[in-house]
């Protein structure tokens, strides 16, 4: 889908489009519950509701850009509906609780039998996109059923169809949702994880309208960065310098 809405949405009964928001510190089960819908969500955050981020359960085309969900004790994201999903430059991290069953994004219809075979849908798709600190998580801390277009970088994963160009098994240790001058606050990413993504797929702008791609690492070569954010050559000086100080 290439972040674009499909054309052709005579069965879907809504559109719903969300640029530059943030839905935060609700205190229902679900952030946002999908149905039969279309879906675009961009330049923003989803974070710290009580139970879910973002439950999609009935036949939804869902596209989220730029986005970043963060601090939901359930999970991040439950697609147990047949939908179709693409997470474009987003970051899904710090999800799940110990009764979670995946902390970050959950697809119920990847199937895994006895013995390694696997029956996997192509529901959820990643492009350049984070999924990793979350959990713990029955099936898996980060993801259950999910397929890879390029770019990620990725914690713990079952069912997960990976690109030579993702990093799996990562451990971020992220800090804190900070101000990085965009609609919403948004994670900084570490300084050994910039420049990682792939130029092919890359956005634009980031989730603040920062250009895409950037040097941020400063080795001469604009690469884009996973995630939300890109981070830019201030980033770089206040996270490798001010903040230690």
């Amino acid at each position: 889908m290439n972040g674009s809405l499909p054309p052709d949405t005579k069965q879907l009964k809504t559109c719903v489009m969300f640029d530059e928001f943030e839905i935060s510190n609700n205190s229902g089960e679900v952030a946002i519950l999908a149905r039969n819908a279309l879906v675009k969500l961009e330049n923003g955050l989803i974070s710290n509701n009580l139970g879910i981020g973002l439950h999609s359960d009935a036949a939804n085309q869902i596209v989220l850009e730029n986005t970043t969900i963060t601090g939901h004790p359930q999970q991040a994201i439950l697609n147990d509906g047949g939908s179709e999903i693409n997470l474009i430059h987003s970051t899904i991290v710090k999800n799940g609780s110990d009764d979670s069953t995946v902390g970050g994004i959950h697809d119920v219809h990847g199937v895994e039998f006895p013995g390694g075979q696997i029956s996997q849908n192509d529901f959820v798709k990643l492009t350049n996109t984070i999924v990793a600190d979350n959990g713990p998580g029955f099936f898996a801390n980060d993801i259950r059923s999910a397929t890879s277009l390029g770019g990620n970088i990725i914690g713990e994963a079952t069912i997960f169809s990976e690109s030579n160009s993702d990093l799996t098994g990562v451990i971020l240790d992220l800090g804190k949702l900070q101000d990085l001058g965009g609609f919403a606050h948004a994670y900084q990413l570490p300084l050994e994880f910039v420049d990682l993504a792939d130029n092919q797929t890359c956005l634009k702008a980031d989730s603040r309208g920062m250009s895409r791609p950037l040097d941020g690492d400063q080795d001469g070569i604009s690469q884009c960065d996973a995630g939300s954010i890109e981070m830019t050559s201030s980033d770089i000086i206040f996270a490798n310098s001010f903040e230690k100080n």
